[in-house]
């Protein structure tokens, strides 16, 4: 498995390219230990936005982290959040930057607020972090 796909990525990098029968065993290679690897993994680390590969589609969490969540739109905090996860969890400071919206109109339109703040907002008490 491995061996042979250190060899057609040694053989790509030093000839450029692959035989289009080395490209797809090459391929077929890379997905099933990029699949390996993820399934195996007992942390995945990504954007919000990243959490929306197709790669990660049929991978389900039990928790989800959010960091610097006030400072993501609230549809980029629902991309993980939309997988699936019996626990979200969302780090920030409401206080501090929010979203940056470069359209005025959007941000009026209330892309600007966080799903941190819309959730202080709705009544949800954040928990403050003693360090």
């Amino acid at each position: 498995g491995y061996g042979e796909l250190e060899k057609l990525q040694t053989l790509k990098e030093d000839q450029g390219k692959l035989s289009s029968a080395d490209e797809k065993r090459y391929r077929t290679l890379r997905k099933q230990a990029e699949r390996e690897l993820l399934q195996n993994a007992d942390v995945i680390c990504c954007t919000c936005v990243g959490a929306g590969d197709p790669r990660l589609s049929k991978l389900r969490f039990r928790s989800i982290l959010i960091d610097e969540s006030t400072q993501a739109t609230e549809p980029e905090c629902m991309v993980p959040i939309v997988l699936g996860a019996k626990q979200v969890i969302l780090v920030g400071d409401h206080c501090q930057l929010g979203p940056v919206v470069m359209c005025k109109k959007a941000a009026r339109a209330g892309l600007a607020q966080s799903l941190f703040e819309r959730l202080i907002i709705l009544g949800i008490r954040p928990i403050r972090l003693q360090v």
